[in-house]
């Protein structure tokens, strides 16, 4: 059985990602039902391309 975490007193280089990505339509069925909570915001972001928005700037002012 392959071992997912590292054990205790081990470290890892990179983080592993926990959640998956979500398709747009799930996120915007989501959000249209109320759950506006705890969406990714590399899921929003597709939602938003995929609503035809133009992509202007994905990192914050410096």
């Amino acid at each position: 059985m392959e071992r997912i975490w590292p054990l205790e007193g081990e470290s890892v280089s990179h983080r592993m990602p926990t959640v998956r990505a979500v398709k747009p339509r799930a996120v915007l069925a989501r959000l249209l039902a109320g759950t506006v909570t705890n969406v990714a915001f590399s899921d929003a972001q597709k939602l938003l391309v995929a609503l035809e928005f133009d992509e202007l700037r994905v990192r914050a002012c410096p």
